[in-house]
């Protein structure tokens, strides 16, 4: 999948193209990574949170994020799924792995720890807290 292509029908301001867009994905799973494409480093949603945002179930958005063809380092600045955590501020799942031995969950980690995040034992830190966005603020999200 290239990043090439026709501005983004769903968030122009975000992207010149928009590899989402163009892809065969279903409406659910376009809505999915455009949300998640507007949260920034450092800040998280929960599966729950991103679920109220559209209107559907954290089990739909989980399995949507599991399928995520985005899902490699050229794609993850610009569909974040790694910073989608449990509602008790666990890491959750990652590349269709939940088991925290596992090296994608330590790739999640990983990632949210180099975008400043804190945490012990695979759990977001409570002094980090703050930097978990609500639905609320999912749909006011305005980049650029």
């Amino acid at each position: 999948m290239t990043l090439e292509g026709t501005k983004c029908k769903i968030l122009p301001q975000i992207h010149t193209t928009c590899c989402i867009c163009e892809s065969n994905l279903s409406e659910f799973q376009q809505r999915v990574y455009h949300t998640i494409a507007k949260i920034e480093k450092g800040q998280v949603t929960t599966y729950g949170e991103l679920a109220k945002a559209l209107d559907s179930a954290p089990r739909a958005v989980g399995q949507a994020l599991k399928r995520n063809p985005f899902n490699s380092d050229e794609y993850i600045p610009r569909v974040p799924c790694h910073r989608v955590i449990s509602k008790n501020c666990t890491l959750g799942g990652f590349s269709g792995k939940t088991d925290v031995n596992s090296a994608e969950i330590k790739k999640k980690l990983e990632l949210l720890e180099s975008e400043g995040l804190k945490f012990q034992n695979f759990k977001l830190k409570e002094s980090m807290h703050d930097r978990i966005l609500n639905w609320q603020q999912l749909s006011n999200i305005k980049k650029y």
